[in-house]
C-alpha cells in the first residue's frame, strides 16, 4: 500500500501537468495518468469516496472482443466531455488527498 503523502504528491504532479502542458486534454491526461497515477490501488485511498472516484477514473471499457481496454484505448474512445470528467476527478482527488495530508 502506497503512503498517503506519496499518493497525494503524485496527484499534485498530475494536476500540474494537466494545467501547464500545451498538449490537448486527451494527451495531457495520458501524460498525467500513465506514469504517475495508474499504478495505485483503490485501497491506497483511506477515504471511501476517494476510492470510488479513483475506480471511476480508472474504469475500463471493453473492446468489441471483450478484452479489457488499455488507458490509451479508453481515452481514444472518450468524447471531450468524458475527458473533462476524468480531469475533474484527478483534480478532486488531489484536493481531497492534500486536505487529508494536512490533517495528519
Amino acid at each position: 500500500m502506497a503512503g498517503l503523502d506519496y499518493v497525494a504528491g503524485n496527484f499534485s504532479k498530475a494536476v500540474d501537468l494537466l494545467a501547464t502542458s500545451a498538449s490537448d486534454l486527451r494527451t495531457r491526461i495520458l501524460q498525467a495518468v500513465i506514469p504517475d497515477l495508474n499504478s495505485f490501488r483503490a485501497d491506497d485511498f483511506p477515504n471511501k469516496i476517494d476510492r470510488a472516484d479513483y475506480e471511476s477514473m480508472r474504469e475500463k471499457r471493453r473492446r468489441e472482443d471483450g478484452a479489457a481496454a488499455s488507458m490509451e484505448e479508453n481515452l481514444a474512445a472518450m468524447g471531450e466531455e468524458e475527458c473533462e470528467e476524468v480531469a475533474r476527478l484527478i483534480r478532486k482527488l488531489e484536493v481531497s488527498l492534500r486536505r487529508q495530508v494536512s490533517q495528519k
